[in-house]
């Protein structure tokens, strides 16, 4: 919950940043870093990805088991 709360003024920042300028929040990581070729592996593209400019997502999760 504490990293919920912690994350809403994130959130409405680039949420209301995004109403002016325009884009998206839910980008995967070559949008934010198209110069680095790790961006671009499979594995990545399938399970990490960014919210707004400066939070990165990686879901861990175990596919042979």
């Amino acid at each position: 919950m504490r990293t919920k709360y912690s994350l809403i003024r994130y959130y409405y920042t680039e949420l209301s940043l995004l109403s002016e300028r325009g884009g998206v929040f839910f980008k995967p990581l070559y949008f934010e870093f198209p110069t680095d070729e790790g961006s671009f592996d499979t594995a990545r593209i399938e399970y990490d990805f960014m919210l707004g400019s400066a939070l990165k997502v990686g879901i861990n999760s175990n596919t042979l088991g």
